[in-house]
């Protein structure tokens, strides 16, 4: 059996994976994207840290692609610690301390209202990673090639799609069951590896600065 993706060697540290250098924009777009996506001041500052560690491990996946994996994490960490802090100031919240999870959280600011899809700021970029994400997975399904996958940017019609389907009164709850499947599937050891977390970062900031508005 060969490990994939070993530890570099010291004079390959800088240099880019190359499944990074199939997508468009290159190390440049990846940072000026990262650098788009913020949570406020009013969000504590122990969860902003988390989030900023999130963001640079997303950056370094131009050079470990697998990096993508471990920003999600980091991203979920700061995520269920902002909800923690915020559902246990809540005289309302009563689960006791032995069940709770990030499940549990998550459902308890639903039902708050804290969490409203029509106050996502990043809808429309997370509705172009959708789209750049279905177009990725079209590649891999035409089969083996020879040469790194080079992927164009969705159309305008197909962002509109996306942007469609996110819109839907039952996204917001699909939204919260996938991040609290896709946060345990990391936890628990996982083969998942996707260059998604970018978008994963936008939605975890919207969804901390509902919980902080400021």
């Amino acid at each position: 059996m060969t490990i994939q993706d070993p530890l570099k060697g010291l004079g390959q540290v800088l240099e880019p994976d190359e499944r990074s250098q199939s997508f468009v924009g290159g190390l440049s777009a990846a940072h000026q994207e990262l650098t788009e996506i913020r949570i406020d001041r009013s969000v504590p500052e122990d969860v902003q840290q988390l989030f900023e560690t999130a963001k640079n491990v997303s950056l370094y996946s131009w050079f470990v692609y697998r990096f993508h994996q471990v920003a999600e994490s980091v991203a979920f960490q700061a995520l269920e610690l902002g909800l923690s802090m915020r559902c246990e100031a809540d005289r309302n919240f009563r689960t006791p301390k032995h069940r709770r999870s990030l499940r549990k959280y998550l459902a308890h600011a639903l039902s708050a209202r804290w969490i409203d899809i029509g106050d996502f700021t990043g809808l429309q970029q997370v509705a172009t990673g959708r789209a750049r994400m279905r177009k990725i997975v079209e590649a891999i399904a035409d089969g083996v090639r020879t040469e790194p996958i080079r992927i164009q940017e969705p159309t305008e019609a197909e962002v509109e799609k996306a942007l469609a389907e996110l819109s839907s009164a039952k996204y917001i709850e699909q939204l919260m069951q996938a991040i609290s499947n896709h946060r345990n599937e990391l936890a628990h050891g996982s083969r998942m590896l996707a260059p998604r977390s970018r978008s994963v970062l936008r939605v975890v900031a919207d969804l901390l600065n509902q919980l902080y508005p400021q």
